[in-house]
């Protein structure tokens, strides 16, 4: 008889105490998940667990999925593979699953953070803070959780540490983030060695973080960083435990006055910033912006205009002590002395428009109601420019109070209507300006952009010439016009070079210029304009799939598809490949692509019109009906219901394809690419004075308004045309003088024609 029974094993999955080392030279020990998706590959290469970010900006991990554990110290080394270019790896732990978990991170240049994930929304415990390690072929990082304390160490030294009692126990595992637009990035981890035996983890975390060495320097680093993320709770612990070895400095002392400040504790704060003083410390600027700013928010007026008058030379150079100086004397009602203050702070800072919203307040109060008025406007100026839309509105009730229904006041609701989104409340605000007579460039160009929004580009096009020709150094209004000028198929190339030249670094011009190249199929000069757009803004995919259309007309279909295959997960790339290949003529692999796109964006209207048109070039009527119907569903355009008509007409229904026309051009009466397209279905139905009459109309609305036809339509219409008359009509030509003239094939029955007359006298006899 056995008198001790053999231990149970833990079940896997349950929270484990042990002690666990692992070095992956066998791999059967493994416990870590090997997995081969797109986004990641997890293999056991060269006694190290290798992870693979196949792509950029992609966020992987392994997880040792065997045990949880709950309190434990962790020992890891990996490394950095130093073809990644920007990149961080790290341990995740008290992982639940992926949505629930904390992560350390080390990055390639020697930073740390540490984060959290709780319910898939990621907080940030220690923000990004420089570290030292020796040797960046293999980095050391140790982690010590104990309840809610958790502390990090590289290389064996203190670093930081935090509490926070969100998750309490998880998995292991070990990860890898790719921050740069590399493809791929390499993590290794080649040892690692876990504790999680009660006493052990206990005497650990007494000696190393509870009583353990820790450089002074690194804690005030934390503290700092701490502060800047705005966790003043954990700032004043750090502090706190520095000042149990040593004396907190000046600087340390003002940040704790700060965090005090912050926290709500005012009078503690006033407290620490006094004996700091007291103490030798001088009164810094930044010392008295601090305590000065205290003392208003505690209300000590009479204190905080003797602190300012202590320090006349540092008030008279800076705005804002300037217009806390107002606040006091205003405060106390002596609104006179406020006026001569805030007029110090807005003559030392012409952009803020606190400082002319306090100096018209205050002018208010004295009866200056003109003065008043105008400081208001000029501060709501201000506030619009800085989008801080709810001192805008408290200025616009400052100005309707003065002048009840003032076109300034007026102006400004309009601009605020227009950035919150209420287009047509704004719309007619500016309809009612304009028929007064305002003369606002902003007005214009932003009644420019709602009439663009409402298809009446002719109007709009009118207003950003306007504007753009009244401020000529204003790159928006240049870009507008351009843009516009472009989309109406006329000249915009000058308007557009105009918008570069202001600002050159802008790559939304450049692209705009690229597209205007490329409608001049000037592909070579669009391609060099688009590569330097998507060297400025290489994140860009709208640049991106124009560069490639520009690259396809240069170097090649191919080459053009493998500049999107990058990004090519995203539905917008799918459906430039599917684009690009539509027009090469590959509608096979164009369906496949938009199938891709449609599957990524179900809700997508023009991918799934793409695909439809696909399927009509490869005869799958029947896909295409079952796509088209459904978007008919949601609502009829132009658009759908030409493609109806051709799958109509493929199938002989006729009368459906001329239905689905009508409709068409009834929805969108000049589009006159749509009204060709009807023509030809005519032509092909023998009626050809229908076609006609449409060719003809569609050349006489280019001969009164080129821009609304365009060039490609008119040669259309003339050919549709030449097609109609040849149909109609026999040629005939004179073989002598060259002469050629039309005849119609059916000549309309003409009644017998009798003539008589006398002939003359050298004719023979009889009548003629």
């Amino acid at each position: 008889m056995w008198l001790f029974g053999k231990r149970k094993k833990a079940e896997k999955e349950s929270i484990v105490r042990e002690f666990w080392e692992y070095h992956f030279s066998r791999i059967s020990n493994n416990r870590f998940e090997l997995e081969d998706t797109s986004d990641l590959k997890s293999e056991i290469v060269n006694s190290s667990l290798s992870l693979t970010a196949r792509r950029p900006d992609v966020f992987v991990w392994s997880v040792n999925n065997h045990y949880r554990y709950r309190d434990f110290v962790l020992d890891a080394g990996f490394s950095i593979a130093k073809s990644n270019g920007h990149s961080a790896g790290g341990i995740l732990f008290r992982y639940a699953d992926d949505r629930n978990y904390y992560y350390m991170m080390v990055s390639e240049d020697g930073y740390f953070r540490l984060d959290i994930v709780f319910n898939g929304t990621p907080r940030i415990l220690i923000p990004w803070t420089v570290c030292e390690f020796n040797d960046q072929d293999e980095i050391k990082i140790k982690i010590i959780a104990h309840g809610f304390s958790i502390a990090l160490f590289v290389d064996n030294i203190w670093v930081g540490e935090i509490e926070d009692d969100t998750i309490d126990a998880g998995y292991i595992a070990f990860g890898g983030q790719n921050y740069s637009n590399e493809g791929i990035a390499r993590f290794n981890l080649r040892e690692i060695r876990l504790e999680s035996r009660g006493v052990e983890v206990e005497l650990i975390y007494f000696s190393r973080v509870r009583e353990g060495s820790v450089p002074v320097e690194n804690r005030k680093r934390l503290a700092d960083r701490l502060f800047e993320s705005g966790q003043y709770g954990a700032v004043l612990v750090q502090i706190k435990k520095i000042a149990k070895t040593n004396s907190p400095d000046t600087e340390l002392t003002f940040l704790l006055a700060r965090s005090l400040s912050l926290l709500g504790s005012n009078e503690e704060a006033l407290k620490v910033m006094d004996s700091n003083i007291l103490n030798g410390g001088d009164l810094t600027e930044e010392l008295l912006i601090e305590k000065a700013g205290l003392l208003y928010r505690m209300n000590k007026l009479l204190e905080l205009k003797e602190l300012l008058d202590s320090c006349s030379e540092i008030l008279a150079e800076n705005p804002f002590l300037l217009n806390l100086m107002g606040n006091a004397e205003d405060g106390l009602g002596m609104f006179g002395m406020a006026v001569s203050w805030y007029e110090k702070a807005c003559s030392k800072d012409d952009y803020n428009g606190i400082y002319r919203m306090n100096l018209a307040r205050t002018l208010e109060k004295t009866g200056a109601r003109e003065e008043a008025f105008s400081l208001y406007h000029e501060a709501a100026v201000l506030f619009f420019r800085d989008e801080s839309f709810i001192e805008l509105r408290e200025m616009i009730l400052g100005m309707n109070r003065l002048k009840p229904g003032s076109q300034e006041s007026r102006i400004l609701e309009g601009k605020v209507l227009f950035q919150e989104g209420n287009t047509q409340e704004a719309f007619d605000l500016f309809q009612k300006l304009r028929k007064e007579g305002v003369d606002d460039t902003t007005v214009d160009f932003l009644f420019g952009i709602l009439l663009k929004e409402r298809n009446r580009k002719k109007e709009a096009l009118i207003l950003f010439k306007s504007a753009a020709e009244k401020e000529e150094a204003c790159y928006p209004y240049w870009f507008r016009y351009g843009e516009t000028l472009h989309l109406m198929g006329l000249p915009a190339e000058d308007a557009v070079l105009k918008a570069i030249e202001l600002e050159p670094d802008n790559p939304w011009a450049s692209n705009l210029y690229g597209l205007i190249l490329i409608s001049e199929d000037r592909y070579e000069e669009a391609k060099v304009i688009l590569n330097k757009a998507l060297d400025l803004e290489p994140d860009s995919v709208d640049i991106l799939i124009n560069y490639s259309t520009a690259a396809a007309r240069v170097d090649g279909i191919e080459i053009a598809l493998e500049l999107l295959l990058e990004k090519s997960d995203i539905p917008p790339v799918q459906n430039q490949f599917g684009n690009l290949l539509y027009d090469s003529g590959d509608f096979e692999r164009a369906v496949e692509a938009y199938r891709k796109a449609v599957a990524g964006d179900p809700e997508n209207r023009s991918y799934r019109e793409n695909l439809a048109s696909a399927f009509i070039k490869q005869d799958y009527i029947l896909g295409a009906e079952e796509i088209l119907s459904s978007l008919m569903e949601e609502y009829p355009n132009s658009a759908t219901l030409e493609m109806i008509a051709q799958v109509a007409f493929r199938k002989g229904e006729y009368r459906r394809a001329d239905i689905s026309f009508l409709e068409a051009v009834k929805l969108e009466p000049e589009n006159y690419r749509i009204l060709l397209n009807y023509g030809d279905f005519l032509y092909t139905r023998l009626d050809y004075s229908a076609a006609g009459e449409i060719a003809s109309r569609v050349l006489s609305e280019y001969a009164k308004d080129e821009a609304a036809v365009g060039e490609v339509e008119k040669k259309d219409a003339e050919h549709l045309l030449s097609m109609v008359q040849t149909a109609l009509n026999d040629t005939y030509n004179c073989s002598s003088c060259g002469r050629e003239w039309m005849v119609p094939k059916n000549i309309a029955v003409i009644n017998t024609v009798r003539l008589h007359g006398e002939p003359d006298g050298d004719s023979p006899a009889g009548k003629c």
